[in-house]
């Protein structure tokens, strides 16, 4: 068993759950860059290694998440294994807290 950070962001109430290995500092970053320049798009990958491209600007609420969670030795293999027991995958292909 070892430790990983496992972090997430609402935009507008929609939660995206990040690739494991996402710097969470310069997501921030580039939300702020996006602010001030009253809007544009931020790439991030999300579990699964799906890229999603989120329109941020001036009104939206952004919320970025992290907790430390334990994972086996062998989960490191699936991309998604370290949100197999709080989130479930939706039909839209987001993830759910449960």
């Amino acid at each position: 068993m070892h430790m990983i950070t496992r972090a997430s962001i609402a935009v507008d109430n929609t939660v995206h759950i990040l690739s494991i290995d996402t710097d969470v500092r310069e997501i921030k970053r580039l939300i702020i860059d996006a602010v001030h320049r009253g809007g544009d798009f931020v790439d991030m990958t999300t579990a699964g290694n799906r890229t999603i491209s989120v329109l941020i600007t001036p009104t939206t609420q952004a919320t970025l998440a992290t907790e430390d969670v334990l994972v086996d030795f062998g989960q490191n293999e699936r991309a998604t294994a370290a949100y197999d027991e709080d989130y479930d995958q939706t039909d839209e292909g987001n993830w759910r807290h449960q």
